[in-house]
């Protein structure tokens, strides 16, 4: 098994956006703005940005946003859908080069976390997210419960059909290590419906072993909430989930 998807190709990138992406990251984002945040502005990076919608609504609530995400094509969105001043890089999660620090909040959202298809690749994320925070800052991200995961990644599935995009996928899990694979087969009407074809994977992780990497990772007070409803709640409860929201603290200097 490949350690890594590919990229998001152009014609993956433009049927994801069609989909469901840009709505739940609007939905976060304003969430994360209303709980956590209801009268404060800050700096926030936007880790895995996708096509920028997140960083949209940060920018347009007063927050200096910005956005790394390490598809090409779905930064190209990004940048179409965002005022030019806003910085948004090419790059991997484990590494977010050129990204600067200082950050009051860093987000990751749909159930990108879930990309690190090693508890090594996690920790590294964790760690290099860790650093770039101020002290107080925090890191918001969503992610597959493991059940959850087995659930959505089973079968055939008309992932998208509209004029503009068809997308079928077959996914599959491996119950054993909670990695599902997903073949999407898709083609758009420009250019010319040419047909493509791509392979991805995810990871789910217990709620449990991702506090646990977090804390290792120098990150205080794990906090888990449920989604769609944003409600506090506790790792036992969240196993009965589809997917979860972690917010985590980097400690206050003493």
């Amino acid at each position: 098994m490949k350690s890594n998807s590919p990229y998001y190709s152009q014609g993956l990138a433009t049927a994801y956006v069609s989909g469901g992406e840009l709505k739940f990251s609007k939905n976060m984002a304003q969430w994360i703005l209303k709980t956590l945040y209801p009268k404060q502005v800050g700096k926030v990076l936007d880790v895995a940005c996708g096509a920028g919608e997140a960083v949209r609504v940060f920018q347009k609530a007063g927050w200096k946003a910005s956005g790394i995400d390490k598809s090409h094509d779905m930064l190209q969105l990004a940048r179409e859908r965002n005022a030019p001043e806003v910085s948004l890089r090419q790059g991997a999660m484990q590494q977010l080069k050129g990204v600067g620090r200082g950050f009051d909040l860093v987000t990751c959202m749909y159930d990108a976390i879930n990309c690190n298809l090693s508890v090594d690749d996690l920790d590294t994320t964790l760690e290099r997210i860790f650093k770039i925070l101020v002290p107080g800052g925090r890191f918001v991200f969503d992610a597959f419960t493991v059940d959850g995961l087995h659930r959505a990644y089973d079968g055939l599935e008309l992932h998208t059909r509209n004029r503009d995009h068809v997308v079928i996928t077959h996914s599959e899990v491996d119950r054993r290590r909670h990695i599902g694979t997903k073949v999407l087969l898709g083609a758009s009407r420009h250019p010319n419906w040419e047909p493509w074809r791509e392979v991805h994977h995810v990871r789910a992780y217990r709620p449990k072993t991702l506090t646990r990497q977090l804390r290792r990772a120098g990150f205080s007070r794990p906090e888990l909430y449920s989604w769609p409803d944003g409600v506090r709640t506790s790792a036992s409860a969240v196993e009965s989930l589809e997917r979860f929201i972690v917010v985590a603290e980097r400690p206050k200097k003493p």
